[in-house]
């Protein structure tokens, strides 16, 4: 995450300077010769609109810290194993991650303090391990869930077609 401060606006996009250097990014709510702070990757994932499964996964694992707002973007961070942050915009999000073990990392869309998000995705790139401890213990925790309630169906299937007489 670095500060950078804005040059100016140019349709969908900023242009802002950083390092000595004038990088463009996607549109910010900035004034020119504000200072902003954002995450800075230098090459960017392009995934097409219809891509497999397995290769949306692998385009997410070369994520350092994601940093979303949808829904399905933050569902696939997780999955991946990316630390990540969500801005909520809906009861939905902070379940999910409340699911994951994670909630701390939802930030109500409304009132939105950025200061305090950007300053926990800095403490959460330096929690890597724990964040994937953590994800990693849910996902276990859901499969086992998962499978018990698999086999309690196919128990309730068996004693159903058993009483039906067609076992």
């Amino acid at each position: 995450i670095v500060t950078a401060t804005v040059r100016g606006h140019d349709g969908d996009t900023t242009a802002v300077e950083f390092a000595g250097r004038t990088l463009t990014v996607g549109r910010l709510a900035a004034e020119p010769g504000t200072a902003v702070k954002f995450a800075l990757r230098p090459e960017k994932i392009v995934l097409r609109k219809d891509a497999p499964v397995q290769a949306t996964l692998d385009a997410y694992t070369e994520v350092d810290l994601h940093l979303c707002q949808m829904m399905h973007s933050s569902i696939l961070a997780v999955a991946a194993g990316v630390p990540t942050i969500t801005i909520g915009y809906d009861a939905k999000n902070l379940e999910f991650f409340r699911l994951m073990g994670i909630g701390d990392l939802c930030f109500a869309a409304k009132d939105l303090d950025p200061e305090r998000v950007f300053a926990r995705a800095s403490r959460l790139y330096d929690e890597r391990e724990a964040f994937a401890a953590t994800v990693g213990a849910a996902k276990r925790r859901l499969s086992e869930e998962l499978a018990r309630f698999h086999a309690e169906i196919v128990a309730l299937m068996a004693a159903s077609a058993e009483r039906a007489g067609t076992a």
